[in-house]
């Protein structure tokens, strides 16, 4: 599996799992979904060049809120 499938894949997982459940509909705060900034640790740096991640905040009531983008530099660091 190469690194943006694993990437898509693990954000999806963690966007299901904010907005299913009970706690985060309850939430005053409510939840940041993303990815772990180090989840492409080990892999080429030329295979996650100009990777761009989107973390969405989502209010208590399920409005987004802020969203937030990161992209790899030539590195493959945020």
């Amino acid at each position: 599996m190469n690194a943006r499938l694993a990437v898509y894949l693990f954000t999806w997982v963690l966007v299901y799992l904010s907005t299913a459940s009970p706690a985060a509909a309850q939430s005053s705060t409510g939840v940041v979904t993303g990815v772990v900034r180090n989840s492409t640790q080990g892999a080429n740096p030329a295979s996650v060049r100009g990777l761009n991640v989107v973390v969405r905040a989502l209010e208590a009531d399920g409005r987004e809120g802020a969203t937030f983008t990161a992209t790899t530099n030539d590195a493959g660091e945020y």
